[in-house]
């Protein structure tokens, strides 16, 4: 179905394939289409969404809601509603100028340093406010405090925001052990600056003779490694992977 603004990243694209890419950011027949199929077939009492693309309008809440009578409850990942780049996060540093001013997307190029992609966004983004295809959310799950205070300055009202952290506590399972038999704790996913894994290792190496690990394992480049090796002193006990 495309996955929109990143889409024209790909210059081997035609332009009716772009064109066809950046329509589909605002109406998207195919994945309507397939949803209403998915839902006759299973038959679900609810409809959990855990993440919307670019071309995934949240358009597929108003049919569950309008044609099936279907609750529909949406845990939050990221910043798209609210961020034309989804993070909050421009020039290695946190950024929110879309709450108050979005078209500041444009004017920095937010989506992948592009004019185009950014202005696309950005309209993506007031088409789906005016439609206002949120409205049909029941619920909304957000992982962290300062999302639901983002979703409250959105306008979201405060009885259909649901705040239940990523973490949960300790459900009596064995602690995990390196190699060597020492205990770690774990970060696992996509090791970039934009999720703080400098401030997680800085934060870490603060803690004096610590009597436990710290392992990172995810996908990272060999720059943005560098960087974290450096921060890493010998006696942190900081490893990535």
């Amino acid at each position: 179905t495309g996955r929109g603004p990143h889409l024209l990243k790909d210059m081997h694209l035609s332009m009716l394939a772009k064109l066809r890419a950046a329509f589909r950011m605002f109406r998207n027949r195919d994945v309507d289409k397939l949803f209403r199929q998915i839902v006759q077939k299973e038959e679900p009492d609810l409809i959990f969404s855990v993440y919307l693309s670019s071309s995934m309008l949240p358009n597929i809440f108003r049919i569950a809601k309008a044609e099936f009578g279907l609750p529909v409850v949406y845990r939050l990942s990221d910043f798209h509603m609210m961020c034309a780049s989804y993070l909050f996060f421009r020039d290695k540093q946190v950024c929110t100028l879309c709450l108050s001013r979005p078209w500041s997307a444009v004017q920095h190029r937010c989506v992948h340093g592009s004019f185009a992609a950014s202005l696309l966004r950005y309209l993506q983004l007031k088409y789906i406010r005016i439609k206002d295809f949120y409205k049909d959310v029941d619920t909304f799950v957000c992982p962290s405090l300062i999302m639901k205070d983002h979703l409250l300055h959105h306008g979201i009202p405060e009885d259909k925001i649901a705040h239940i952290p990523t973490f949960s506590v300790d459900s009596g399972c064995s602690e995990d052990r390196t190699s060597d038999g020492h205990p770690y704790a774990l970060y696992f996913g996509k090791i970039v600056q934009e999720k703080g894994a400098e401030i997680l290792i800085e934060a870490f190496s603060r803690i004096e003779s610590p009597s436990f690990k710290l392992k990172l394992v995810g996908h990272i480049d060999s720059a943005y490694k560098n960087t974290l090796l450096s921060k890493i002193n010998s006696g942190s006990r900081a490893l990535i992977e």
